[in-house]
């Protein structure tokens, strides 16, 4: 897939824009706070409905304007598709594909897709498990239709059960809330277990892509190794488990009044030659753990999706020296369409094979 036209009104800073870009790379280029960020967030928002950088439709309406506007265009498989989001201070957003208006957000993840990288994203490896839940999560909906409705699903169960967990207390003498939440929990079992099942198959699948992105990058013999830390426990992909594992758990739950174990608490853990990254990595080395994790990504949905996504790299040059940088441009040509920004073109090109 490839765009062909984008055009931008009242995003952010952009006042108006339209590009037509390169099927390969596109290099976008100008100072800080020019707006180059923002035509990648535009496009990512324009593939997924959300900001990568987690900015509500209100930040991103231009500051004055009324109504913003993303619209693309482009190539998916030999299709020429549409897509045409909008909203405004008083105007709910309303998504088109080709003319035809959306009722679900979810019905966007059947065209467009894209992996992004921004600074920020080190986060993955200095922050909290939730930014890593997230990031799993964003790019499982894009590779499985079926995986976002059950996301959607079981957070609508926990929800449900941390309710009644707050509304009563454990108490033999009245059984229908215990009644009430086995119910919760056998349905929380099942489509948790679906969930951990298809966040292990991916973790799984792409673990030796990261660790050779990984030396590509960094030019060595290191080795960068990530895991699934489940709160349910070893095996909790198998619904009987979890099961069992929230049966132990309830007293514990009932007196804080929430859900300890599921696929909302688990964790991903990323080790570089035996260490976590979280304690012991550089900058450079988190930003280089962070770019190999999302090259991974990008081969993974360029499999389950059978053409590449669009790559989105912003700031590359920051905080990575020039073997790095070297080392990653000349991944770039064989990545399908990447929008790439920078303030410093010709550090970033220096002895690139571009």
């Amino acid at each position: 897939m490839h765009l062909t036209s984008i055009k931008l009104s009242n995003f952010r800073n952009i006042g108006e824009l339209e590009m037509h870009p390169n099927p390969a790379l596109n290099l976008i280029v100008g100072p800080n706070a020019a707006g180059k960020t923002s035509v990648l967030e535009a496009i990512f928002y324009g593939c997924t409905a959300r900001s990568f950088r987690g900015a509500s439709d209100d930040v991103l309406l231009r500051q004055g304007a009324d109504v913003c506007r993303i619209e693309l265009v482009g190539m998916i498989g030999d299709s020429n598709t549409t897509i045409e989001i909008a909203w405004g201070s008083a105007h709910k957003r309303q998504i088109k594909v080709d003319g035809v208006k959306m009722t679900r957000v979810a019905d966007l993840f059947d065209y467009f897709h894209a992996v992004s990288f921004i600074p920020e994203d080190t986060e993955l490896v200095f922050g909290s498990p939730s930014v890593r839940r997230k990031m799993l999560d964003l790019y499982l909906s894009q590779a499985d239709r079926n995986y976002l409705s059950e996301l959607l699903e079981y957070n609508r169960i926990i929800a449900q059960r941390n309710a009644l967990l707050k509304e009563f207390t454990i108490d033999e003498e009245n059984a229908s809330p215990l009644e009430m939440l086995e119910v919760w929990d056998g349905q929380l079992a099942a489509f948790g277990a679906k969930i951990i099942a298809k966040r292990l198959a991916m973790i799984t699948t792409i673990a030796e892509r990261i660790a050779q992105y990984y030396r590509a990058v960094e030019s060595g013999e290191s080795l960068l190794r990530w895991s699934y830390e489940s709160s349910a426990g070893d095996n909790a992909e198998g619904r009987e488990t979890f099961l069992n594992k929230l049966l132990q758990s309830r007293r514990r739950d009932f007196y804080f009044g929430s859900t300890s174990v599921g696929p909302h608490r688990d964790d991903l853990l990323i080790v570089l030659n035996d260490r976590p990254t979280r304690d012991y990595a550089s900058q450079g080395e988190a930003k280089s753990a962070t770019l190999a994790i999302k090259f991974a990504i990008f081969d993974y949905l360029s499999d389950r999706l059978h053409e590449p996504p669009l790559l989105l790299l912003d700031e590359l040059s920051s905080d990575l020296d020039y073997t790095r940088l070297a080392a990653l441009t000349k991944l770039l040509p064989r990545l399908g369409q990447v929008f790439l920004t920078t303030t410093k073109p010709a550090e970033l090109l220096q002895g690139a094979s571009i």
